[in-house]
């Protein structure tokens, strides 16, 4: 069901989608850079579901969403299919006047941006849930409670000196290389660069995915600038 199709915009507007879907399947006519993603399930009561929140690199929702469970299929930097799965094995269920609703931004005027809702013959007995995280500038190191989360996405982990992994009274800690290392022998995903399309090299893992099931805390003790993760739960 195509929910949202334009090119020449910047911002997509609310999109409510008012049937139970499960999924979101995404095209675009180019690479993606920095276009963001606001996505939420409307509660009549006014409860609603924040999935991800504003300014969520949509690249990086997609990056988590399909992680050793799908696939994006790219073709000259046109992304011709990547399925993201918000609920757990099935639909959102909604009641009258409630609504998915989809909110893109920072998007290239030239470009064209598809989303369709993809519906499931059952009920998801969970949603997938996103949250953003931030190590700024001036702090040296920060710690993070990751307890409840599954997967997590680093950005500018080039500038990280030390991550350090908490599980239960036990804490390891790994150098970058390590880390890359790891991160590699646990998913094959992460060998490969399917927007460039080619195989990723040890020198350019400035963004990175990690599974951390049985992780507590999360510590980064960085070089310099930022460095933002994108957690992905099931809740």
């Amino acid at each position: 069901m195509e929910v949202y199709n334009k090119t020449g915009v910047t911002k997509s507007g609310a999109v409510r989608v008012t049937k139970a879907i499960g999924a979101l399947n995404f095209k675009t006519s180019a690479a993606l850079t920095t276009e963001t993603i606001k996505l939420y399930v409307e509660r009549s009561n006014g409860d609603n579901v924040i999935i991800c929140e504003a300014d969520t690199l949509l690249k990086d929702f997609i990056d988590l969403s399909v992680f050793d469970e799908g696939a994006i299929h790219v073709y000259e930097s046109q992304i011709q299919s990547a399925i993201t799965e918000l609920g757990l094995n099935g639909v959102i269920p909604l009641a009258s006047n409630e609504a998915v609703v989809i909110e893109l931004d920072n998007l290239v005027a030239l470009n064209t941006y598809v989303v369709n809702g993809i519906e499931f013959p059952a009920v998801a007995s969970a949603i997938h849930l996103f949250e953003s995280k931030r190590v700024l500038d001036d702090e040296k190191r920060r710690e993070f409670n990751v307890r409840a989360y599954d997967l997590v996405k680093f950005n500018n982990f080039d500038k990280v000196r030390n991550v350090m992994l908490q599980y239960g009274q036990n804490r390891v800690n790994y150098t970058p290389s390590e880390f890359i290392a790891l991160a590699l022998d646990l998913s094959p995903a992460n060998t490969y660069d399917t927007y460039l399309g080619e195989v990723r090299t040890t020198s350019n893992y400035a963004s990175l995915v990690f599974p951390i099931i049985g992780v507590d805390i999360i510590e980064i003790e960085k070089i310099k600038g930022t460095v933002d993760m994108l957690l992905k739960g099931t809740f």
